[in-house]
């Protein structure tokens, strides 16, 4: 009995078969999601892509960037950020911290399942680290997620002479966006 009860609690803890694992399902993230609305038409597109690579035992690091319509005019297309290769972790570390902060979306977290969410509104020209990301499903075909991004909690800093953070986002949030490829 003893000998079961190791065997289990060395199969169950593992490093490495969990890391295996959270790997293997952050994949379901890479491709191009999509959320459309014919009432007020908009339509909010994101690419995303996986850093390849061993990042730790629970750690998922997702990249992107976005495209955002409203009556058939394009208000921001930052997709051209999505072309060339894909990073692996030590790549991406050594970007540098400006050059990761081109990528406007960035996920990170220990669960595929739900993300954390750091997002750069590059139309009105501000980072929140606030908000996440929830896969609603990943059956082949109909994949879903939660979008959605919120205001940090943070200290804003206003500088006399300049304009207020807008508040809010100035694209969708809080919608189910479908995966198309």
């Amino acid at each position: 009995m003893k000998k079961i009860i190791l065997l289990l609690s060395i199969i169950l803890f593992s490093p490495k078969i969990y890391a295996q694992t959270t790997a293997d399902s952050a994949s379901v993230y890479e491709g191009t999601w999509k959320y459309e609305n014919s009432t007020t038409h908009e339509v909010f597109t994101i690419q995303l892509k996986n850093v390849i690579g061993d990042n730790g035992p629970s750690r998922i690091m997702i990249y992107g960037s976005y495209c955002y319509t409203k009556n058939s005019n394009v208000i921001l297309d930052a997709l051209d950020k999505m072309k060339g290769k894909c990073y692996n972790q030590l790549e991406w570390h050594q970007l540098g911290w400006r050059e990761r902060m081109s990528f406007p979306v960035q996920m990170y977290g220990g669960y595929a399942k739900s993300l954390n969410l750091d997002f750069d509104d590059l139309t009105y020209k501000k980072f929140e680290g606030g908000g996440y990301v929830q896969l609603l499903s990943t059956k082949a075909g109909d994949e879903k997620l939660l979008w959605y991004p919120q205001n940090s909690e943070g200290v804003r800093t206003y500088v006399t002479g300049e304009p207020e953070e807008p508040e809010g986002f100035s694209v969708p949030v809080n919608v189910v966006m479908t995966k198309v490829h």
